[in-house]
């Protein structure tokens, strides 16, 4: 197992290496990936962010929520094991985020449960 430095994981993602020495090389790689924005578009983004998320290689924040949101069909699977009390802020805050996912037929009732916003009495 590789933990390069995430500098030279990204250099290797966006490179013109082909996507299935690129998927190998990250299904071998323990880093904590901070930022994806910069490969959401790349070929074959979709089989790189699964690769990400089997191996909880991306950090769970808001720029990648974000982009992974878009790209990816698996994201649900991807909160129910990444959203946490301690983080659901991260989906609180991003009001586009938040009413997309309270009303989003496959969202389960654990993470409805915590994104619930406790009313405030005046």
């Amino acid at each position: 197992i590789f933990n390069d430095d995430e500098e030279n994981v990204m250099s290797i993602l966006k490179s013109e290496l082909e996507l299935d020495s690129k998927k190998i090389y990250l299904e071998r790689n323990a880093t904590i990936l901070s930022d994806i924005s910069s490969i959401s578009d790349m070929d074959g983004v979709e089989k790189v962010l699964r690769i990400l998320i089997l191996n909880n290689t991306m950090k769970f924040n808001e720029n990648n929520i974000s982009v992974y949101w878009e790209i990816d069909d698996q994201f649900v699977k991807y909160l129910e094991v990444n959203l946490r009390e301690d983080n659901k802020d991260i989906i609180l805050e991003n009001d586009d985020l938040y009413y997309e996912l309270t009303n989003c037929k496959n969202i389960s009732d654990n993470i409805l449960n915590l994104l619930k916003v406790d009313e405030v009495v005046e």
